[in-house]
Protein backbone atom coordinates (compact mmCIF):
# COMPACT_ATOMS: atom_id res chain seq x y z
CA UNK A 1 0.00 0.00 0.00
CA UNK A 2 1.49 3.29 -1.09
CA UNK A 3 1.39 6.15 1.82
CA UNK A 4 -1.81 8.65 1.19
CA UNK A 5 0.81 11.16 2.50
CA UNK A 6 2.42 11.43 -1.52
CA UNK A 7 -0.91 12.01 -3.02
CA UNK A 8 -2.06 15.00 -0.91
CA UNK A 9 1.45 17.16 -2.18
CA UNK A 10 -1.06 16.98 -5.95
CA UNK A 11 -4.16 19.05 -4.64
CA UNK A 12 -5.56 16.09 -2.95
CA UNK A 13 -5.47 18.02 0.53
CA UNK A 14 -8.53 16.39 2.42
CA UNK A 15 -8.37 12.73 0.95
CA UNK A 16 -6.29 10.73 3.96
CA UNK A 17 -4.62 7.18 2.77
CA UNK A 18 -5.65 7.52 -1.18
CA UNK A 19 -3.44 4.99 -2.50
CA UNK A 20 -5.41 2.02 -0.20
CA UNK A 21 -7.17 -0.95 -1.23
CA UNK A 22 -9.53 -0.04 1.89
CA UNK A 23 -10.99 2.64 -0.50
CA UNK A 24 -12.10 0.33 -3.26
CA UNK A 25 -13.37 -2.40 -0.83
CA UNK A 26 -15.56 0.21 0.49
CA UNK A 27 -16.91 1.32 -2.34
CA UNK A 28 -17.30 -2.06 -3.85
CA UNK A 29 -19.06 -3.52 0.15
CA UNK A 30 -21.39 -0.49 -0.44
CA UNK A 31 -25.08 -2.11 -1.22
CA UNK A 32 -26.05 0.48 -3.82
CA UNK A 33 -22.85 -0.16 -5.74
CA UNK A 34 -23.83 -3.81 -7.12
CA UNK A 35 -27.11 -2.82 -7.92
CA UNK A 36 -26.00 0.48 -9.79
CA UNK A 37 -23.78 -1.25 -12.13
CA UNK A 38 -26.14 -3.92 -13.43
CA UNK A 39 -28.52 -0.73 -13.43
CA UNK A 40 -25.67 0.94 -15.76
CA UNK A 41 -24.83 -1.94 -18.12
CA UNK A 42 -28.43 -3.03 -18.65
CA UNK A 43 -29.27 1.08 -19.84
CA UNK A 44 -25.78 1.06 -21.65
CA UNK A 45 -26.83 -2.10 -23.75
CA UNK A 46 -29.95 -1.39 -24.34
CA UNK A 47 -29.32 1.99 -25.46
CA UNK A 48 -26.35 0.80 -28.03
CA UNK A 49 -28.92 -1.74 -29.64
CA UNK A 50 -31.95 0.81 -29.86
CA UNK A 51 -30.74 3.83 -30.65
CA UNK A 52 -28.51 2.75 -33.68
CA UNK A 53 -31.81 1.09 -35.28
CA UNK A 54 -34.08 3.50 -34.66
CA UNK A 55 -32.02 6.35 -35.85
CA UNK A 56 -30.81 4.49 -39.13
CA UNK A 57 -34.91 4.84 -39.80
CA UNK A 58 -35.03 8.40 -39.43
CA UNK A 59 -31.40 9.54 -41.00
CA UNK A 60 -32.36 7.00 -43.78
CA UNK A 61 -35.92 8.93 -44.06
CA UNK A 62 -33.84 11.99 -43.91
CA UNK A 63 -31.70 11.32 -47.36
CA UNK A 64 -34.21 9.52 -48.97
CA UNK A 65 -38.22 10.46 -48.50
CA UNK A 66 -39.26 12.78 -51.50
CA UNK A 67 -40.92 15.51 -49.83
CA UNK A 68 -38.42 18.15 -49.45
CA UNK A 69 -40.23 20.28 -46.46
CA UNK A 70 -40.71 17.23 -44.52
CA UNK A 71 -37.26 16.57 -44.62
CA UNK A 72 -35.96 19.84 -43.68
CA UNK A 73 -38.66 20.15 -40.40
CA UNK A 74 -37.99 16.90 -39.11
CA UNK A 75 -33.98 17.91 -39.67
CA UNK A 76 -34.94 20.94 -37.34
CA UNK A 77 -36.52 18.78 -34.42
CA UNK A 78 -33.89 16.53 -34.45
CA UNK A 79 -31.56 19.48 -33.94
CA UNK A 80 -33.34 20.81 -30.96
CA UNK A 81 -32.31 18.41 -28.08
CA UNK A 82 -28.81 19.48 -28.93
CA UNK A 83 -28.68 22.76 -27.53
CA UNK A 84 -31.30 22.18 -24.71
CA UNK A 85 -29.43 22.13 -21.24
CA UNK A 86 -29.44 18.01 -19.77
CA UNK A 87 -31.43 19.23 -16.22
CA UNK A 88 -34.08 20.91 -18.34
CA UNK A 89 -34.40 18.08 -20.81
CA UNK A 90 -34.86 15.77 -17.84
CA UNK A 91 -37.35 18.03 -16.75
CA UNK A 92 -39.30 18.49 -19.65
CA UNK A 93 -38.95 14.35 -19.47
CA UNK A 94 -40.11 14.14 -15.68
CA UNK A 95 -43.21 16.35 -16.54
CA UNK A 96 -43.84 14.35 -19.50
CA UNK A 97 -44.11 11.16 -17.57
CA UNK A 98 -45.64 12.36 -14.61
CA UNK A 99 -48.38 14.68 -16.43
CA UNK A 100 -49.21 12.12 -19.16
CA UNK A 101 -51.60 9.27 -17.84
CA UNK A 102 -50.12 6.99 -21.30
CA UNK A 103 -46.89 7.28 -20.27
CA UNK A 104 -46.93 7.30 -15.95
CA UNK A 105 -46.68 3.20 -15.50
CA UNK A 106 -43.25 3.10 -16.57
CA UNK A 107 -42.33 6.03 -14.57
CA UNK A 108 -39.81 4.80 -11.38
CA UNK A 109 -38.45 2.12 -14.17
CA UNK A 110 -35.40 1.24 -16.12
CA UNK A 111 -37.12 2.10 -18.85
CA UNK A 112 -37.59 5.78 -18.39
CA UNK A 113 -33.79 5.92 -18.39
CA UNK A 114 -33.45 4.33 -21.45
CA UNK A 115 -35.47 6.55 -23.18
CA UNK A 116 -34.01 9.82 -21.53
CA UNK A 117 -30.50 8.50 -22.60
CA UNK A 118 -31.26 7.90 -26.44
CA UNK A 119 -33.41 11.05 -26.46
CA UNK A 120 -30.34 12.96 -25.83
CA UNK A 121 -27.99 11.87 -28.19
CA UNK A 122 -30.30 11.98 -31.38
CA UNK A 123 -28.56 14.69 -32.95
CA UNK A 124 -25.34 13.09 -33.29
CA UNK A 125 -26.62 9.37 -33.97
CA UNK A 126 -28.82 10.97 -36.99
CA UNK A 127 -26.46 13.28 -38.35
CA UNK A 128 -23.45 10.42 -38.26
CA UNK A 129 -25.64 8.19 -39.60
CA UNK A 130 -27.00 10.73 -42.25
CA UNK A 131 -23.38 11.17 -43.20
CA UNK A 132 -23.48 7.07 -44.06
CA UNK A 133 -26.36 7.59 -45.99
CA UNK A 134 -25.51 10.08 -48.49
CA UNK A 135 -22.28 8.25 -49.40
CA UNK A 136 -24.22 5.60 -50.46
CA UNK A 137 -26.21 5.46 -54.35
CA UNK A 138 -29.57 4.24 -54.19
CA UNK A 139 -28.73 2.18 -57.36
CA UNK A 140 -28.03 -0.85 -55.17
CA UNK A 141 -31.83 -0.11 -53.26
CA UNK A 142 -33.15 0.04 -56.65
CA UNK A 143 -31.90 -2.94 -57.78
CA UNK A 144 -32.72 -4.75 -55.16
CA UNK A 145 -36.51 -3.80 -55.49
CA UNK A 146 -36.64 -4.35 -59.33
CA UNK A 147 -35.81 -7.64 -58.66
CA UNK A 148 -38.80 -8.44 -55.94
CA UNK A 149 -37.21 -7.19 -52.48
CA UNK A 150 -40.04 -5.43 -50.57
CA UNK A 151 -38.57 -2.42 -48.51
CA UNK A 152 -37.93 -4.16 -45.27
CA UNK A 153 -36.14 -7.05 -46.75
CA UNK A 154 -33.61 -4.12 -48.84
CA UNK A 155 -33.37 -1.92 -45.79
CA UNK A 156 -31.88 -5.00 -43.67
CA UNK A 157 -30.46 -7.50 -46.17
CA UNK A 158 -28.61 -4.12 -48.24
CA UNK A 159 -28.24 -1.10 -46.75
CA UNK A 160 -27.79 -1.98 -42.97
CA UNK A 161 -24.68 -4.29 -43.67
CA UNK A 162 -23.15 -1.22 -46.15
CA UNK A 163 -23.07 0.86 -43.24
CA UNK A 164 -22.14 -1.70 -40.26
CA UNK A 165 -19.11 -0.01 -39.28
CA UNK A 166 -20.92 3.38 -38.38
CA UNK A 167 -23.55 1.19 -36.56
CA UNK A 168 -20.86 0.00 -34.76
CA UNK A 169 -19.81 3.55 -33.86
CA UNK A 170 -22.95 4.93 -33.01
CA UNK A 171 -23.37 2.33 -30.86
CA UNK A 172 -20.49 2.32 -28.67
CA UNK A 173 -21.40 6.53 -28.68
CA UNK A 174 -24.22 5.89 -27.14
CA UNK A 175 -23.10 3.40 -24.84
CA UNK A 176 -20.08 5.61 -23.88
CA UNK A 177 -22.96 8.24 -23.01
CA UNK A 178 -25.40 5.98 -20.98
CA UNK A 179 -22.33 4.83 -18.52
CA UNK A 180 -21.94 8.41 -17.97
CA UNK A 181 -25.16 10.35 -18.47
CA UNK A 182 -25.95 12.13 -15.19
CA UNK A 183 -27.94 15.60 -16.12
CA UNK A 184 -30.74 14.56 -18.09
CA UNK A 185 -31.51 11.49 -16.01
CA UNK A 186 -30.95 12.83 -12.28
CA UNK A 187 -34.43 13.59 -11.93
CA UNK A 188 -35.61 10.97 -13.51
CA UNK A 189 -34.00 7.76 -11.51
CA UNK A 190 -34.98 6.26 -8.10
CA UNK A 191 -33.16 4.40 -5.41
CA UNK A 192 -34.36 1.80 -7.63
CA UNK A 193 -32.64 2.91 -10.98
CA UNK A 194 -29.38 4.99 -9.88
CA UNK A 195 -26.84 4.50 -11.78
CA UNK A 196 -23.07 4.53 -11.37
CA UNK A 197 -22.92 8.28 -11.99
CA UNK A 198 -25.38 9.17 -9.77
CA UNK A 199 -23.84 6.78 -6.86
CA UNK A 200 -20.97 8.64 -7.48
CA UNK A 201 -22.58 12.45 -6.85
CA UNK A 202 -24.70 10.56 -4.11
CA UNK A 203 -20.98 9.28 -2.25
CA UNK A 204 -19.73 13.14 -2.93
CA UNK A 205 -22.50 14.50 -1.50
CA UNK A 206 -22.06 12.51 1.54
CA UNK A 207 -18.54 13.09 2.16
CA UNK A 208 -16.99 9.76 0.16
CA UNK A 209 -14.85 11.20 -1.93
CA UNK A 210 -12.40 8.15 -1.91
CA UNK A 211 -15.56 5.85 -3.13
CA UNK A 212 -16.86 8.12 -5.61
CA UNK A 213 -13.15 8.06 -7.45
CA UNK A 214 -13.78 4.20 -7.42
CA UNK A 215 -16.86 4.10 -9.19
CA UNK A 216 -15.43 6.99 -11.58
CA UNK A 217 -12.73 4.72 -12.24
CA UNK A 218 -14.95 1.76 -12.75
CA UNK A 219 -16.90 3.70 -15.30
CA UNK A 220 -13.98 4.31 -17.22
CA UNK A 221 -13.17 0.83 -17.17
CA UNK A 222 -16.89 0.29 -19.15
CA UNK A 223 -16.32 2.89 -21.78
CA UNK A 224 -12.75 1.82 -22.20
CA UNK A 225 -13.43 -1.88 -22.67
CA UNK A 226 -16.41 -0.63 -25.08
CA UNK A 227 -14.02 1.20 -26.80
CA UNK A 228 -11.79 -1.39 -27.54
CA UNK A 229 -14.30 -3.73 -28.36
CA UNK A 230 -15.53 -1.06 -31.39
CA UNK A 231 -11.88 -1.14 -32.32
CA UNK A 232 -11.93 -4.72 -32.82
CA UNK A 233 -16.12 -4.92 -34.54
CA UNK A 234 -15.17 -1.87 -36.67
CA UNK A 235 -12.55 -3.82 -38.72
CA UNK A 236 -14.85 -7.24 -39.08
CA UNK A 237 -18.49 -5.91 -39.76
CA UNK A 238 -20.41 -5.27 -42.70
CA UNK A 239 -19.61 -5.44 -46.40
CA UNK A 240 -15.42 -5.56 -46.91
CA UNK A 241 -13.67 -5.48 -49.85
CA UNK A 242 -11.08 -8.15 -49.88
CA UNK A 243 -7.86 -7.57 -52.28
Amino acid sequence: VIPGSLMTRFGFFNLAHAWTFANWQRAFDSPEFGHALFNTVEIAVISAIVAPLLFSVVAYVLVRAQLTWGRGLLDFLLWLPSVVPGALAGLGLLWMFVGTPIFRPIYGTIWVLVIAVILSGMTLSTQTLKAAFLQLRADLEESARMSGAGWIRTYFRIVLPLIAPTLVVVAAIKFMYAANAASNIILLATSETRTLSLLALNFVADGQRESATVVTVVITALTTGMAILVRTLGLNVGIRSNR
